[in-house]
């Protein structure tokens, strides 16, 4: 069982089960033993169990409270979780909306944009977004997850809007020129949203690349 030795205490050994079972895939019933390789101490093994379960799709849902916490330093495991995530797709809502409330504000932000990311199977997930207006680490990605969301149920509008007339984003300078009125009350449903400055740098992203950021 390949699963089973991804435990073995030789490194060597866990390396090659990993790599093994990219090529050959895992089963649902493998997903408790992924998710302990996914802890790991060496990133080759956590880079294929990611890859393993990026290729699970639904199967892989269980693993996602380990996959939205696995704040990984290797930029490309980094990577590799969102996308695993986004394959997993609605079956991971319900993770993703618990971790909205997790201590961790890195994790609150992983979990609002996977949301974010899966939409429009994330729509469950709008009233959840909406009192996550209140959290100050997460809510400038909360407001573009919920745009992007386009909540159209008249309750979730509702507290929407009451969300932002309760001071959320009004209380940071930058967000409320972008999402409120000069008198203080929030734009209407179906106003076009224009941030300039987030238009200017992400053309220089496109146009310099990762030279943009140095």
């Amino acid at each position: 069982d390949l699963v089973k030795i991804l435990q073995d205490e030789d490194l060597n050994v866990r390396r090659s089960a990993a790599i093994a079972l990219e090529k050959i895939g895992a089963v649902a019933s493998d997903v408790p033993g992924l998710v302990k390789a996914l802890q790991d101490d060496d990133p080759q093994v956590r880079r294929s169990t990611v890859v393993v379960l990026s290729r699970m799709g639904p199967a892989g849902k269980d693993a996602v409270p380990v996959l939205i916490r696995l704040q990984d330093q290797d930029a490309e495991i980094g990577n590799l979780v969102a996308s695993t995530i986004t394959a997993i797709g609605p079956t991971a809502v319900p993770a993703l909306i618990e971790a909205l409330d997790d201590e961790d504000p890195q994790v609150r932000r992983s979990a609002v944009t996977a949301l974010e990311r899966i939409r429009p199977a994330a729509r469950s997930a709008v009233p959840a977004l909406i009192n996550a207006l209140n959290d100050q680490h997460t809510r400038s990605l909360v407001a573009r997850a919920l745009i992007g969301l386009r909540p159209v149920a008249d309750d979730d509008l509702r507290a929407f809007t009451k969300a932002l007339k309760g001071g959320g984003l009004n209380n940071a300078q930058t967000a409320r020129a972008l999402y409120y009125r000069d008198d203080g009350s929030p734009h209407p449903v179906g106003h076009v949203l224009r941030n300039p400055a987030l238009a200017r740098v992400l053309g220089r992203i496109a146009a310099e690349g990762p030279d943009a950021f140095y």
